[in-house]
């Protein structure tokens, strides 16, 4: 795979409460009519092995995302609570541009369609985010990916942190 050859990647457990159906859903919609790579880390019951007969899709029980987030454009995420969770962190701060849903806090991190975006947890607003998401040009992906990254260091740096930390126990 070469640069930025993974169009949406998914790094969790498919657990927990999240609904990796919901993208994998509006993606199938997808299939024949837009060209894309989709990769999932985290089936861990192999539910979704079967996709693997598509080429637009790579399905794992789990890999270390680290080499994958080096090749992605986007970061998919999905479920109730995605505020905090540390693959989204780690994946912004990677420069990958979340499309996650609406959920409790998620306009903390991200921007709607400045550093990310934001839709409904359902196959007819994923599957508009993602029409939407390859559509952009690269010079947009890069100001995205570029913003995405720079939020994640403004506001979740380790400095920062430490601060939080010095006046919570102070």
């Amino acid at each position: 795979l070469s640069e930025k050859s993974i169009d949406f990647l998914w790094v969790n457990r498919f657990a927990d409460n999240r609904t990796p159906e919901i993208p994998i859903k509006a993606l199938l919609k997808l299939k024949g009519k837009y060209s894309f790579k989709a990769v999932f880390l985290g089936d861990i019951s192999n539910e979704y092995s079967y996709l693997n007969k598509y080429k637009e899709f790579s399905i794992y029980k789990y890999r270390d995302p680290k080499d994958f987030y080096n090749i992605s454009k986007f970061f998919v995420g999905s479920g109730p609570r995605y505020f905090g969770n540390n693959a989204l962190i780690e994946a912004m701060n990677n420069g990958l541009i979340p499309i996650v849903n609406n959920s409790e806090n998620i306009t903390e991190i991200i921007d709607n369609k400045i550093n990310g975006f934001i839709c409904e947890n359902n196959v007819a607003s994923f599957s508009e985010q993602l029409i939407f998401a390859l559509n952009l040009r690269k010079k947009n992906i890069d100001n995205l990916s570029d913003l995405a990254s720079k939020k994640i260091s403004k506001n979740f740096s380790n400095t920062l942190w430490e601060k939080k930390i010095d006046h919570l126990l102070s």
